[in-house]
């Protein structure tokens, strides 16, 4: 996982977190998902995202899953990897940080 800038205002900063999946078997990887349970705090929550199972969403956090039908290329072979698998957009306010 890592995080890059995407913008925002110096109130309200706007990172992408991603996600990368590395294949240390020796078999192909066909049949994968991957998930990430994410603070609510820090996500823009008047938005949708598709990879959100909202089933699973509570008052403090969300969890995204990518199944290896949303990717491409769908297998990973040995010693491969497939960067990013899924991405995040998040926020960071500095008042947040102050408490």
């Amino acid at each position: 996982m890592y995080a890059r800038p995407a913008g925002g205002t110096p109130d309200r900063r706007t990172y992408n977190l991603f996600v990368t999946l590395m294949n240390t078997g020796s078999l192909r990887a066909d049949d994968y998902w991957v998930e990430v349970v994410f603070p609510t705090a820090f996500l823009d929550t008047s938005g949708n995202n598709w990879l959100e199972v909202r089933e699973a969403r509570t008052d403090t956090e969300w969890l995204f899953r990518a199944p290896h039908e949303t990717n491409k290329p769908k297998l990973i072979y040995p010693n491969s990897k497939l960067d990013p698998v899924m991405s995040i957009e998040f926020i960071v306010d500095p008042k947040m940080l102050a408490e």
